[in-house]
């Protein structure tokens, strides 16, 4: 991450997200760090949200929500996406001249290097086990 809050998303990841102009960063839903989200990804599922009744009250929430927690990020020449502060500070990136990029499937995590939890072993029964329960 450079002095401007900007960070160098890798050109095969950028790809792998659909070469997308912008993309959503948001604090992840369980870690410690941000998510990353293509716009085919995301805006499918924000779409639904923006079809439900404004009476809906948990609707009306998460809508707020997203619009505290989301913001829109368009990539520079350089594929560089420049992050807010609230963002930053969630992940405990402010300061830190080092992020490090995780592909998780159908999104991208930022992590602080202090938070990254170490690499295990490959675990193939708790591999099987998870993929199972979560019926892929």
């Amino acid at each position: 991450m450079d002095t401007k809050n900007r960070v160098a998303i890798p050109a095969k990841i950028r790809k792998d997200l659909g070469s997308p102009d912008y993309v959503y960063i948001m604090p992840d839903l369980h870690e410690k760090c941000l998510s990353l989200f293509a716009p085919a990804d995301l805006e499918g599922r924000m779409e639904k949200l923006q079809q439900k009744s404004l009476t809906d009250k948990r609707a009306s929430k998460a809508r707020f929500a997203l619009g505290q927690n989301l913001e829109k990020v368009v990539f520079d020449g350089q594929g560089r996406v420049r992050i807010c502060e609230r963002l930053l500070k969630f992940a405990m990136l402010e300061g830190k001249n080092k992020v490090v990029v995780v592909g998780n499937l159908h999104h991208v995590q930022l992590w602080s290097p202090d938070l990254l939890p170490e690499e295990e072993p490959v675990d193939q029964s708790a591999l099987l086990a998870i993929c199972e329960e979560a019926d892929f």
